[in-house]
């Protein structure tokens, strides 16, 4: 009875040869080679072949069927006769040695394995990679590593918000960190024996001038708007001497073309969400990304959350940006969580975002953008909008005891200082200190519009001076409530956060842990908006509540307005503008179009 033999199934890959080679190597290592007499008749007409194991087992199973002779199965696989004649001596020995492949393919196939320590491992190479930036010097030894995935391990199973299966409990409970799980660990993430202190050293010995030929070879032919820097600074919106001081901090992205991003502003835990805020689409009203940490400062989280809101702005604009941040610990964590091939020395990659970095230790004054105007002229804005709103509201207050409930610093009131001041910071005023900054190249500044010479006279300075002047000379005791003195000159208010502290270099474990919960959908979130928002609410009169106007005292004011606009004696170059907006307004509210 002749034997059919599919030949489909004895194949197999060539990754499993070496080890069933050997096995035969010492048995027919010579057999395998085409022997001399044959050579003179064959190399004209075939290439010399080495057979894999498959193969063999293929001409094992053709010669036992009786259909080929050995020559015939010679020239189908393209060896000697004397070739096949040796494989056909190893029958048995290929035969045991294939079917034992076979069934290990087939386990390695069907076995599933559920590996219960995920997240811990995950925690574990977040908190290595934070490491890495914040302690460089640090050595991550195999035993150090073992102990801090005990001590994870254990913060973990007692996570207040943490709601784990009951396998993955059982995992974590009985961890020990062997040995064994030290090597699956290194093998999934990568060595650790060693400082990882190249990157960090790399990028210190270069010195700004070698950086920037650098960026402006990378920036070469970039429109000026997919080119962008980003950084932050505190704002204290609540002085200390007038109730629990308030402050948080803010982070804006400009690009070189004038535009400003969504800002961001990070705030601390104050116990539970302002309620006014509850429902509130703080984006779409304000321009503002909410985001939180303990401390109130810019950390890796913040600042990875705000990348990726920018990294989904130029997905929706269908373009790459080009990002140039200083080396911030909080930047360059975020930086390596997006990108952990990335490299500090060169560049990240994150989508459609390329992030790179200034040499630490700069003197951002003089090389930074966002601190070369623009920092300056959102904060004298936001002091502007902030006392000339307070002061208002005092001045039209009738009794002493009404004009200080009116000086509350409600969440809902700071936010909306806070859009103000970003709507007024004028293009051309980013533009022109990027092309200050020097970090983009000349073809770039060639398709920028031409910028009048920098003055030293800021005009946002001045216009904050004259407002404190006013009110020093009429109300002092109203700067004295606000500001903790009646004199303060407009120079002197930008500089009032000048000790406070931006970023967070630490690193917060809990953190960690918690966002690795929250991805596998492991973690309890808390009800609210803004998750521990900034509770401003504490020690002010819920009772009192500012009045929106009534549609006929909003016209009667804009009357008033295109009066002062059409007899105004001073020469006025926005006047016809500005009556032409208030008629819009007025249009809007359904105003009448009356001559006044």
């Amino acid at each position: 009875m002749e034997m059919v033999v599919d030949d489909s199934l004895l194949l197999l890959p060539s990754t499993e040869e070496p080890p069933h080679e050997d096995l035969l190597h010492t048995q027919a290592h010579d057999a395998y080679d085409v022997e001399p007499e044959e050579a003179s008749t064959t190399t004209k007409t075939r290439k010399r072949e080495r057979l894999t194991l498959g193969q063999k087992r293929q001409v094992v199973d053709l010669a036992s069927s009786h259909q080929f002779t050995h020559r015939e199965l010679a020239e189908k696989f393209q060896v000697g006769r004397t070739t096949i004649t040796n494989i056909c001596k190893n029958t048995e020995l290929i035969r045991n040695e294939t079917d034992s492949a076979d069934l290990l393919k087939k386990r390695r196939k069907t076995t599933k394995c559920t590996y219960d320590l995920k997240i811990l491992d995950e925690a574990l190479h977040k908190w290595r990679m934070e490491i890495r930036v914040s302690n460089p010097e640090m050595k991550l030894t195999g035993a150090a590593l073992q102990q801090k995935a005990i001590e994870f391990a254990q913060a973990i199973l007692h996570d207040e918000y943490a709601r784990l299966p009951e396998k993955i409990q059982l995992a974590l409970s009985k961890f020990g960190a062997s040995n064994g799980w030290l090597d699956g660990y290194r093998t999934r993430f990568g060595n650790f024996s060693s400082r990882s202190t190249h990157e960090q050293a790399a990028i210190k010995q270069v010195d700004y001038q070698t950086r920037l030929r650098e960026l402006h070879r990378s920036f070469d032919g970039i429109e000026p708007c997919d080119i962008w820097t980003g950084g932050e600074f505190a704002l204290v919106f609540k002085p200390s001497h007038v109730m629990d001081k308030g402050r948080c901090t803010v982070s804006l992205f400009a690009n070189a073309a004038g535009d400003l991003f969504d800002m961001q502003v990070v705030g601390i835990e104050k116990g539970g969400t302002p309620v006014e805020m509850d429902g509130l689409d703080l984006r779409s009203r304000y321009r503002i990304l909410y985001g939180y940490s303990k401390t109130g400062l810019q950390v890796a989280t913040t600042s990875m959350a705000m990348l990726k809101a920018l990294n989904q702005h130029a997905k929706h604009l269908k373009r790459t940006f080009h990002v140039v941040l200083d080396s911030a610990v909080p930047h360059v964590k975020a930086a390596m969580m997006l990108d952990a091939l990335g490299d500090q020395r060169t560049f990240f990659l994150y989508d459609q975002l390329r992030i790179y970095f200034l040499p630490p230790h700069l003197s951002l004054p003089k090389c930074h953008p966002l601190h070369m105007g623009i920092i300056a002229c959102f904060k004298a804005k936001f002091r502007y909008e902030m006392l000339d709103t307070l002061y208002t509201n005092y001045r039209h207050a009738t009794a002493l005891d009404d004009a200080t409930r009116v000086i509350q610093f409600k969440l809902k009131t700071v936010f909306h200082w806070l859009a103000v001041a970003l709507h007024s910071v004028p293009s051309s005023l980013v533009v022109q200190a990027w092309v200050a900054s020097g970090l983009l190249p000349a073809s770039t500044v060639a398709k920028l519009p031409k910028q009048p010479p920098p003055s030293s006279d800021e005009p946002y300075v001045a216009q904050l001076d004259a407002l404190l002047r006013e009110i020093s000379l009429t109300m002092p005791a109203f700067l004295q409530w606000v500001l903790g003195t009646a004199t303060m000159s407009g120079a002197d208010l930008l500089k009032l956060e000048a000790k406070e502290s931006v970023n967070d270099p630490g690193v917060d474990e809990t953190q960690i842990i918690r966002s690795v919960l929250l991805k596998h959908d492991f973690l309890t979130v808390r009800r609210g908006t803004l998750d521990d928002a900034l509770d401003v609410l504490d020690d002010e009169d819920p009772a009192f509540e500012m009045t929106c106007p009534d549609r006929a005292a909003v016209l009667d004011s804009l009357n008033l307005l295109k009066r002062y606009l059409r007899l105004a004696p001073q020469d006025l170059p926005t006047r016809m503008p500005a009556i032409a907006m208030l008629n819009d307004l007025k249009a809007h509210l359904g105003g009448d179009e009356m001559t006044v």
